[in-house]
């Protein structure tokens, strides 16, 4: 079964990864070990409201797809026009803007998951830039 993360499980693990920031990584790559010490503590602090548990695969799983998700909205803040903000979003005021956006997101099917963040900020941007200052 796919595993289904909830916002505090995500946070949890993100604020698992702070702690141990010292054992990641070029690119924000950590360690196995990390990853299975990061289930260990979830399962302890009894999160879980579905799917199965969180192993170290899934944690693992789960921290490259949040830091694809950074990695997307840094590639739109690059673009001509883009702008961003974690309140906003993309901020999609206007026919200009619409039209950076809906062409940045429409030029690659990867870039379809952008379309959540047309007017919202994103929950977890900033724990996820206090592991990637450097936006690896």
């Amino acid at each position: 079964p796919k595993a289904q993360w909830n916002i505090a499980e995500t946070n949890a693990l993100l604020d698992y990864l702070l702690r141990n920031i010292s054992e990641a990584g070029d690119g924000g790559n950590f360690k196995v070990s990390t990853f299975t010490s990061a289930a260990t503590a979830l399962a302890t602090a009894n999160l879980l409201t579905a799917g199965p548990p969180k192993t170290s695969k899934r944690c693992r799983n789960k921290w490259n797809s949040l830091k694809g998700t950074y990695r997307e909205i840094q590639n739109y803040h690059n673009v001509s026009g883009a702008q961003w903000d974690n309140i906003k979003g993309a901020g999609i005021e206007g026919e200009a803007a619409l039209e950076v956006f809906n062409s940045y997101v429409g030029s690659s099917t990867s870039r379809t998951s952008m379309r959540q963040f047309s007017n919202s900020g994103w929950l977890f941007y900033d724990k996820v830039v206090e592991i990637l200052p450097n936006g690896t």
